[in-house]
Formats: structure tokens, sequence, C-alpha cells
């Protein structure tokens, strides 16, 4: 039998089913009299610290799950769930599981109604916590339960320290109920390269028994129960394949500390798009040359509200020293549209108004960070870079704000370099079409091609059917970025490019055919790209560009593509 889930770990495994049911039924009567409020706040405060003990001590040395159950530890010690649950169980005498299960519920009802992906994802999770707050006094736990030496395991979900208490030699897989793409138990089994679905169709958990056989397919997104010996032998061979290809991906990351050079000499600087320590981390493993787009934004969105510029300051500050020297290229704050902050919401939600458009709203606060970015300026590397900017006056604008940022500096004593760099963003039509103006005015451009993209062919690319692969063969965005790369020559400027084409291994010649030697990339990418990279001759790149320019179309700039990759 065949069944379809979602794909977070794209990887094959064949395994044994080992079903995990948490009970959080609550058998306690619900509502309490006034004499059992204190007593009921007391239990309430010592079953967050058993939570958070448990968090804190979880045997563990992977960095990511670490940072994920601090992540879990705040969330319960926020001020607001405290106050909340002591509320409920003070005032509408709560007994205090269930004030605690009431308020992750509306927490999470709160968080799932949001505008923002990224805060959607975070109300599963709430309900995760939920479920594991209540479930600390039950004996039935992961870390006791007997796993088969090849267990696929399926659950509802599983909490970080669950998963840790696991003898992961013994996992072959992971199916669960339910979660997104982006939820903090998906990040962990990706990082740990076990393939993984969520979402299942739901017949698949009321068929599915303890010791079944399973064939998990994290690359097509498919389950297969019980499956016949010529279904088991035909993903045996894939299974074997998959793990031919492991290897390959090993030895071509293996050389990750050469600099990435082509055969005839020409040095192509491989920088990392990051949001935080953990993604940099990655990128210094693999020796990148450098962040070539910090997105502070998702730091902004950890917070309550705007955070201040000593917290800007430290987060920066840390992020440079860590590059030992190597740039940083950050931009400003990018919000809007699909990007929204909980505690700040923008007059307007219209298809663009984003990044520089919505400043004026928020002015003080863009002050601040260019101030914070300024102040770590004398650790290192650094430079400024302004999302959406589509009209020269925004350049403008732009740079009275820097002025003011270094005007209050000076006010206070604070030193800071003269020679930060300051770009901007190329992500719209106008942009493109203005691009030798602009360059009078700035000292670099980030071509962020999802984004160009997006606005080029009018698609939302967070909507609909998305963008696929070939999309990005599109004949309006090569002229485009060719466009970028000729004028930036012409005018004595650099120019990078980043998002999904710059990642792309069958693209990448074309990239490097028009000139571009700064690209930034994912950082699980940076070893990859480097040894592509490598293996490449500048001289037929810019050939196969002669041949790909003249065409419109993208199936024909496809056949080039692939011709020249075989």
């Amino acid at each position: 039998m065949e069944f379809i889930g979602e794909k977070i770990c794209e990887k094959i495994n064949v395994g044994k089913v080992k079903i995990y049911k948490k009970n959080v039924e609550i058998s306690e009567k619900k509502f309490i009299d006034i004499e059992s409020v204190d007593e009921n706040i007391s239990k309430f405060k010592n079953l967050i610290k058993k939570y958070t003990d448990r968090l804190k001590e979880a045997d563990t040395q992977n960095n990511l799950e670490k940072d994920i159950m601090k992540v879990y530890v705040e969330m319960v010690t926020d001020p607001y769930f405290e106050e909340t649950v002591i509320d409920k169980i003070s005032h509408k005498m709560l007994n205090y599981k269930f004030a605690v299960k009431d308020t992750l519920k509306e927490m999470e009802d709160d968080f799932s109604k949001m505008d923002n992906s990224y805060f959607r994802e975070r109300a599963s999770d709430y309900s995760n916590i939920a479920r594991e707050i209540l479930c600390l006094e039950d004996s039935d736990r992961v870390d006791e339960i007997t796993l088969y030496p090849n267990t696929i395991l399926i659950a509802e979900d599983l909490a970080p320290y669950e998963i840790v208490s696991l003898n992961l030699n013994d996992i072959r897989g992971f199916i669960f109920k339910r979660g997104t793409y982006n939820s903090h138990i998906s990040i962990i089994a990706r990082n740990l390269g076990i393939p993984t679905l969520v979402n299942v169709n739901d017949n698949f958990f009321d068929i599915v028994k303890e010791g079944d056989i399973i064939i998990i397919d994290g690359v097509e997104g498919k389950v297969h129960l019980n499956p016949s010996d010529e279904k088991c032998k035909s993903y045996e061979i894939l299974i074997e394949e998959e793990k031919l290809k492991e290897i390959e991906n090993i030895e071509n990351n293996s050389n990750y500390e050469i600099e990435a050079v082509t055969k005839d000499g020409v040095k192509i600087s491989v920088n990392a798009n990051i949001s935080d320590k953990r993604d940099l981390n990655e990128a210094i493993k693999f020796n990148c040359n450098g962040v070539g787009l910090l997105r502070t934004e998702f730091f902004f969105m950890k917070y309550k509200d705007f955070p201040g510029l000593e917290t800007q300051k430290n987060f920066y500050e840390e992020i440079i020293r860590d590059l030992n020297g190597k740039s940083l290229v950050l931009r400003t704050l990018d919000i809007g549209e699909d990007k929204s902050l909980p505690y700040f919401t923008s007059k307007s939600k219209a298809f663009g108004y984003r990044g520089i458009k919505l400043y004026k709203e928020i002015e003080n606060q863009i002050i601040i960070q260019i101030e914070a970015v300024l102040m770590c300026s004398i650790y290192g590397v650094v430079k400024i870079i302004v999302p959406m900017v589509s009209d020269i006056n925004e350049i403008f604008y732009i740079k009275t704000l820097i002025d003011k940022a270094k005007d209050n500096l000076k006010a206070k004593g604070i030193s800071y370099s003269d020679d930060v760099e300051f770009g901007i963003m190329i992500e719209t039509p106008a942009s493109v079409i203005m691009i030798d103006d602009f360059y009078k005015y700035i000292d670099f451009v980030s071509v962020g091609t999802n984004d160009l993209m997006q606005y080029l062919v009018v698609m939302d690319r967070n909507y609909g059917r998305g963008f696929t692969k070939s999309d990005f063969y599109n004949p309006s965005l090569i002229r485009s970025l060719i466009k970028i790369i000729e004028s930036a020559k012409k005018n004595g400027k650099k120019a990078s490019i980043c998002g999904n084409i710059a990642s792309d291994l069958d693209a990448l010649p074309l990239i490097i055919g028009m000139g571009f030697t700064e690209i930034s990339v994912s950082p699980n990418s940076v070893g990859k790209i480097k040894n592509r990279i490598r293996g490449l001759s500048f001289e037929r790149c810019v050939t196969l560009l002669k041949r790909i320019k003249p065409l419109f179309d993208v199936e024909e700039i496809k056949e080039e593509l692939i011709r020249f990759n075989s």
C-alpha cells in the first residue's frame, strides 16, 4: 500500500515500525477551590522547572539541538506565559495542568493565524510543548522505548530532547502525524540526515501496526506499507545509489579549504547567506570567503519589540569577530508582505511594499540599526546593504539616515570606522533599468534573484505553484543579470549575486560566464559550489554565455545548459 506525505528530509530507507503514543489526557478535576490556588501555582512552577531542567540536561553534543532546546526553555520561561497561567489559576480557578494546556493552546492559535509563514510554523512548537509538559509524570517516555535495530519511528511528533534520548543508530526514518517543513523537529531531522515525512494521509495512521515493514521514500514523499519483494529489491538499488552519492558528496566537499579558482585561474569569492550564528558556523566549516548576506529580520523576529542598540550591537559584533577578518554584508531590516514582525504592523500590505518602502514608518528603528552596525565596524569588515531600492531618492534617503546615525554616535563619543561601504539590493525591474545612475551613489550591489524574478514576471514566489528551477532560466532574468554586471564593470563597481540561481550547479557556468566573481549561497552549499567552480573553465563559460545570450525561449536555454554540463 502506498501513502503520500510531505517531504522533510529527502532520503530513502527501509525499516520496521515502532509506534510511539503519548498520553496527554488530564484525569484531575478541571476547576479548583480557592484554598488550592497557592498549591496549584506552586505545582505549576515546579512542573516548568522540571521541564526546563530536562531540556538543559539533555545529553547532546549537537549545537543545533542545543539551540532549539534553548528556544523551548525561553518559550516556557517567557513572563507572559507564566503570568497568563497564574492568572487562569487565580481568577478562572483552573487546575494548573488545564491552565498550562489552555494558555499554550491560545498561543498556538495566535501564531497559526499570523501572516508570516515563519511564525505560523512556530505554532506547532507550542502544541508540542504542551504535550511534553503534561506528559512529564507519565511513565511512557521515549528513552524507555525498545527500538528495533532498523526502526521507522511513527509518532504524532517528538520534542527535541526526546530525539536526543533515542539511540539514533537504530533509527531508519521518522513519520510524524503533524508538522511543517520548518518546525523545530523537522530542522533536527534534516540536520541528522534521517528520512522524514509529515502529514501522511490520515488513514495511514489508522492502518499501520507495530512491526509492519515500511519503505520511507523522502525523495518522492511516499510511504510503502508492507511492500512486495519486488518493490523492496527496487528500493535496495536506490538506497545503494544514495549511499554512493553521499560518499561522492563527502569527497566533493573534502577540499573545501581550497579557494574556488577555475581551471584557467579566475578566482570566485563564495560567500554565505545567513540568518544567525548557527548558519555562520556551518558556513565557516566550509571556509566561506565571507558573509554575502546577513538577514537581520530573523534576529528581530526573536523579540517582543524592536531590539535595542546594545542588543543588536552584541549580535552583530559576535558575527563580525567570528569571521576573523572576512567581510560581512549586513542587510538592513527587510520586512513586509510575507516577513512581518509580531510587534509591528505596516500601514500597507501591498505586493512589493517592503524593505526601504516602509522605513519612514520605523525610521528611528532603522537609525538605531545603522548605529549598531557602525559601532561594530571597528571589529572587522562590515558593509551595509539596503533592500528593495527602486528610486534614486530612496538612496538619498537612506544616506541621510546613515549620516544621522553617525551624528548620534559622535554625540555619544562612540567610535566607528569611516570605511563602511554602502550598497543596495537589486530586486526590482526599476533598479535594473536605473543601474547606471545608481552606481554613481553606491559602492556595490547584490542581486536578489528570487525577488527580482518574482517582480519581473509578476508571480508571487510564496503562493501558487511558486518557482521551479527552470523558471530561473527565463531570458528576462538572464538579460537583467548581464546588464547589471556589465554596468558594474563599466562604472568600476562590485556586483555579487545571491538567491536560487546562485546555488544552482547547472546554472553556475552561466553566472561565471557573465563575469560575476562574487556569489552568495546557503551555508551548506558553500563546499559543493567551490568544488564545482574548480572543475570549470572560465573561457568555456564565456562561450556558453555567447550561445545563450540571444535565446528567448526557456527550453532552449535549458537545453544549452544540459548540453554544457553533460
